[in-house]
């Protein structure tokens, strides 16, 4: 388990070594308590090929449709 503490506006890379299995990323808003929450499966003996595009199942990109949001907005988020 890791925590950030990342500010409005702000982006955060986070990387660890896990073990084979279900992993769940959980992202909340200490002001509203409001979580989004996103099941990954790390483990998937694919090439380790971060920089040249390849797919891996271990590995979620997200894409947020603005870079800050405010009280009441709707954020689109494409995985």
């Amino acid at each position: 388990e890791q925590n950030l503490n990342i500010k409005a506006g702000d982006t955060a890379k986070v990387s660890f070594q896990v073990e084979w299995g279900p992993y769940r990323v959980e992202v909340e808003d200490p002001q509203t308590g409001l979580v989004s929450r996103l099941r990954v499966w790390a483990g998937y003996q694919a090439q380790d090929n971060t920089e040249g595009g390849a797919v891996r199942p271990d590995q979620v990109k997200l894409a947020l449709d603005k870079p800050v949001y405010g009280d009441g907005d709707t954020a689109n988020v494409t995985v």
